[in-house]
């Protein structure tokens, strides 16, 4: 294998489910912020030919949500925008609410909206062409990290709808089960979505998650090709460890 960075991709869903190897893409994080970032380490890719429904977050009325501009346009510098906020997603492969932290950034004068007053919660669905995992390390935890680039923002609304659900389970269940098209109140692109699924204690991180899971069941001899794959591949080629971190543990 080349010493060019590599990640284990999958492309599909269920019997038309493919694997390979593909250059990595630069997960755009701070190292400084952790003792250690992982490279990308999978990626899974719905359909190749289209943007894709890759999850849904939940917007609750009068939700906290931190949004920081940087740069001004006016002073030869370029506008940016960070979104932080806490909300529940729904995953295509999952029939329930899990609990995740979303950051946003969009470079652009024009602002991401996600009004928290609204009379109602609302949906934003979450659609491009990719969806990839990396992890980051702090003390002895990791965090699972998602990380989705190109983004298309769409907003559903609890108006009244004649020919679509408005409520989160509903939507999972039109979009991501009985696989139907929809019409959102309000659609904004974005550069990053980064979304902290969970957190883990370093010895307990298993190298058999996939991104794949969260969309689909992924046959066991798959499992394995990645987890081999890892294994060949060394840390060399998903891993950088920050200039600061006290230890260097392989995950």
């Amino acid at each position: 294998m080349s010493s060019e960075r590599l990640v284990f991709a999958t492309e599909g869903f269920g019997v038309h489910l493919s694997s390979g190897f593909k250059p990595a893409h630069d997960m755009q994080t701070d190292n400084t912020s952790f003792d250690e970032v992982s490279g990308e380490l999978c990626r899974h890719t719905p359909n190749a030919a289209a943007m894709s429904s890759l999850c849904l977050l939940e917007i609750k009325q009068d939700m906290q949500i931190v949004s920081k501009c940087y740069g001004n346009p006016l002073h030869g510098g370029v506008a940016c925008q960070k979104m932080l906020f806490n909300t529940c997603i729904m995953m295509p492969g999952s029939m329930k609410k899990d609990k995740v932290q979303v950051h946003m950034c969009k470079i652009s004068s024009i602002p991401i909206i996600l009004p928290t007053h609204k009379e109602d919660d609302y949906t934003v669905v979450i659609r491009a062409k990719e969806i990839s995992h990396y992890v980051t390390r702090v003390g002895m935890l990791y965090k699972i990290m998602l990380h989705i680039e190109n983004c298309t923002l769409c907003t559903i609304y609890q108006a009244p709808r004649s020919k679509f659900p408005t409520v989160l389970q509903d939507i999972h269940q039109s979009i991501f089960v009985a696989r139907q098209s929809f019409a959102a109140d309000v659609y904004q692109q974005i550069d990053t979505v980064k979304i902290t699924i969970g957190s883990i204690s370093v010895d307990r991180y298993s190298e058999k998650f996939m991104t794949t899971m969260l969309f689909q069941a992924v046959p066991v001899p798959l499992q394995i090709k990645y987890t081999n794959a890892r294994k060949a591949q060394g840390r060399c080629l998903v891993c950088c460890v920050s200039e600061h971190a006290h230890q260097n543990i392989v995950c």
